[in-house]
């Protein structure tokens, strides 16, 4: 359904849409959590971060956008991937998902930068070279895994833990 809506061939209300993103990964939030509870890394693509900056952009509010991923495993690090639009627009296939359209693409970067989090948010340049691109990344991803061990798993949006439970 979630893919049948990004290439347009299904129309969902903005709600629907943003409660079955946040469906797709609290079915995952188990699996997540044991990997990381036995000492596996995870490196996630577009977490619950997009899906509030994408549905806000729309023109809900943010604050009813995160209730749905409230209790989720907060990141150790979000990196956040800046890229012109005009970068964007030379990429292939640019423009044929719903959300791939310049104009929204501003008012998504207004809200993922009311969301940001100075204490673990790593803003990389995406306009560059992909080596350079890469090597940045790479950077921060290796710094955070070699600390992220001493670390207990955070609620997402709330105070607290994780439960350890299996």
């Amino acid at each position: 359904m979630i893919d049948s809506y990004l290439k347009q061939s299904v129309e969902l209300d903005d709600h629907t849409i943003h409660l079955l993103f946040s469906a797709n990964r609290w079915e995952v939030f188990k699996k997540m959590k044991d990997l990381l509870l036995s000492g596996s890394t995870l490196i996630v693509d577009r977490y619950a971060y997009s899906g509030v900056a994408f549905t806000a952009a729309k023109g809900l509010d943010v604050e009813w956008c995160r209730q749905p991923d409230v209790g989720l495993i907060k990141p150790d690090k979000v990196i956040y991937m800046m890229v012109s639009g005009d970068c964007a627009s030379q990429r292939s296939q640019f423009g044929e998902e719903r959300y791939e359209k310049l104009d929204f693409q501003v008012k998504v970067k207004n809200v993922f930068k009311q969301l940001e989090d100075p204490d673990y948010w790593q803003v990389v340049n995406g306009d560059v070279s992909v080596d350079e691109v890469h090597s940045q990344v790479y950077q921060i991803a290796s710094e955070t895994i070699n600390g992220a061990s001493e670390k207990p798993l955070l609620k997402l949006w709330t105070d607290g833990t994780v439960s350890q439970d299996k």
